[in-house]
């Protein structure tokens, strides 16, 4: 529900030029990327969920999203744009990971 945000406030900068201190190498924007774990548990899981077999042979589940933000020397704030979730891809024997 809130992609739909995340759009409209890009937009809405572009839009009133706020993105022009965030030009760089003609007229381009830098996006840095950054992984992040928002949950895990050894008990609670998911069919969206990751996993990890760890060398004790517990397992541990895990939900990561890539967070992309836009970027520019000289400025003291990024701009977040929307997350990317990552899932496990059926059939997939090797999980995605960052």
């Amino acid at each position: 529900m809130l992609f739909p945000i995340f759009r409209w406030v890009f937009q809405a900068l572009a839009s009133q030029g706020f993105l022009k201190p965030y030009e760089v190498l003609n007229r381009q924007v830098l996006v840095g990327l950054d992984g992040t774990d928002y949950f895990s548990s050894t008990t609670i899981h998911c069919d969206q969920c990751s996993h990890c077999t760890h060398r004790n042979g517990q397992v541990s589940y895990h939900h990561r999203a890539i967070l992309p933000v836009i970027v520019a020397p000289e400025q003291e704030h990024v701009l977040s744009l929307m997350p990317e979730f990552i899932r496990p891809q059926d059939g997939a024997e090797k999980q995605d990971s960052y």
